[in-house]
């Protein structure tokens, strides 16, 4: 396992830029395990609520009704109370459109 090598070769006294370039590592993960007691747990990505979630329903809505821009919809949503930017809302207008055939 390439957290209990980079333990090894930290314990053993070797730099961490040399343990990074020997492994092909990044500096910063080889940082985090030699910091690290036990190996660290990752995090899953995705598994929260989105800020999107109570939003989707209307914006369903307002595509099928044929408003396809983003921005637009992005400033309905932002006066129903979301608080994000506009880049979810970018994605699923995007991926709307692609489960359309023309």
């Amino acid at each position: 396992m390439v957290y209990d090598e980079v333990r090894r070769r930290h314990s053993g006294g070797e730099p961490l830029l040399g343990i990074a370039r020997a492994m092909g590592l990044g500096r910063a993960t080889v940082r985090k395990y030699a910091a690290a007691k036990t190996f660290p747990v990752r995090l899953r990505h995705g598994s929260g609520p989105s800020l999107l979630d109570p939003h989707v329903a209307y914006l369903a809505a307002r595509i099928d009704e044929g408003c396809e821009n983003a921005v637009a919809l992005w400033r309905e949503i932002r006066k129903r109370g979301y608080p994000g930017t506009s880049r979810q809302v970018h994605r699923l207008v995007a991926n709307a459109g692609q489960g359309r055939s023309e």
